[in-house]
């Protein structure tokens, strides 16, 4: 992918957690030096969603370090979002970047899922899909907010793109794409 400048915040700096299976000692100071405790780091980590793998990535530099072997499948603005969507190859990464930790239901049947349950997830109430093994990724989707000399890293996961969770405080269209999307997917989780 072509290097893009980007930068992130705090409270970036946090929201990643959710998507790493594990970091390193050198995220963990930089996040207790702004005043994030280990506890609400360790519940961060064990948010169900899409995780990069260890071997990947373990904090945000690493992160970008590795957009640079990123295929870029395609980039759109969407509002004042871009979204980039990378691929990477797999004899770079036999195992996958990362795993799939949302998917859409009509997917389950190949995923041998065990038992399908509403939950509480992100402060709202939805689908989660118990499986075995979660599977591997060989994409990942950037949502970044352009500024004039830089874009700002919004969040990154691994897989294809995903919308928010739906918020009544969004355009009327916008949080029934929302809605559409959470209503016809679901989390994978161990179990």
């Amino acid at each position: 992918m072509k290097q893009l400048v980007i930068t992130y915040n705090d409270r970036t700096l946090f929201h990643m957690l959710r998507h790493f299976d594990q970091i390193n000692d050198g995220a963990i100071d930089c996040l207790m030096k702004r005043g994030f405790s280990h506890q609400a780091m360790e519940e961060a980590l064990h948010i169900p969603g899409s995780k990069f793998y260890a071997t990947f990535a373990q904090d945000l530099k690493m992160l970008e370090q590795q957009f640079a072997f990123g295929l870029a499948l395609n980039q759109e603005i969407v509002g004042k979002y871009l979204q980039v969507q990378l691929r990477f190859e797999p004899s770079q990464f036999p195992q996958g970047i990362g795993t799939l930790g949302v998917v859409p239901i009509t997917n389950l049947d190949k995923l041998g899922v065990r038992e399908l349950v509403k939950k509480e997830n992100r402060g709202i109430s939805l689908q989660h899909a118990l499986v075995d093994k979660l599977p591997p990724t060989w994409e990942m989707s950037l949502i970044l907010k352009p500024q004039t000399n830089y874009h700002l890293l919004i969040t990154a996961f691994p897989g294809t793109r995903a919308y928010p969770m739906p918020n009544s405080n969004m355009p009327e269209l916008f949080f029934k794409a929302c809605t559409n999307f959470w209503d016809n997917h679901v989390f994978l989780e161990l179990g």
